[in-house]
């Protein structure tokens, strides 16, 4: 599992976090993204070129912090 670096949180639909990745480990990915939908009920968008991890806003608009 992951041990993700948090910038940043907002309960008010948004989250902000990045992410140490390694992009080799696809599968510890797609976990990690099944274990933040159980907890945070949102998609989850992974831009993995960059190692960054982003959430939908309240508007639905991505919010990218890199």
């Amino acid at each position: 599992m992951f041990d993700p670096h948090i910038l940043s949180f907002e309960t008010s639909f948004s989250a902000f976090l990045l992410l140490h990745l390694d992009i080799s480990y696809q599968e510890q990915v797609r976990d990690f993204d099944r274990h933040l939908q159980s907890h945070l009920g949102s998609r989850v968008l992974l831009l993995l070129s960059k190692g960054v991890l982003f959430l939908p806003g309240s508007l639905g608009e991505l919010q990218l912090y890199s």
